[in-house]
């Protein structure tokens, strides 16, 4: 019993040191006037994260598939959201995985928010959509997983 009450007082002082958020996932959305059109919008993303390269054991074979990281964390999901008033967002994130290195520091969510909303962007303008006006060219939330 000792042992867990100790184990629990050691989990509690980590999970509010000082200088860090208790998150794990940072979450990023870009405002667009109107939605974009589904296929051009996962396959421009899936061309960013994904990209393909030459495979040098085999160079005239089909290529590899990459992995795009951002902050040494591989990120692969977009979504899309629609509002009644015809408005959209675009929607990815990148989560960390564990008891110590779950956390992301505000330092960290703002460079991570940075490098996602530009990729998010390259999406929204390959695909011909625009920016709301007067809104915010992105914004970066932070959740548990």
């Amino acid at each position: 019993m000792k042992t867990i009450l100790t184990l629990g007082a050691l989990v509690t002082f980590l999970v509010s040191a000082p200088g860090c958020d208790p998150y794990f996932q940072v979450v990023v959305t870009v405002p667009m006037a109107r939605p974009l059109p589904t296929v051009c919008a996962d396959s421009t993303f899936d061309a960013i994260v994904h990209p393909r390269r030459v495979n040098p054991a085999d160079p005239q074979g089909p290529p590899l598939r990459g992995t795009a990281f951002v902050d040494g964390l591989p990120y692969t999901d977009l979504m899309q959201h629609q509002y009644k008033d015809t408005t959209a967002t675009l929607e990815t994130s990148v989560g960390r995985f564990g008891p110590f290195g779950g956390r992301f520091s505000k330092g960290e969510a703002d460079t991570i928010g940075r490098e996602l909303s530009a990729t998010l962007t390259r999406v929204r303008e390959a695909c011909g959509g625009s920016a709301l006006p007067g809104a915010p060219p992105y914004r970066v939330k932070q959740r548990p997983l």
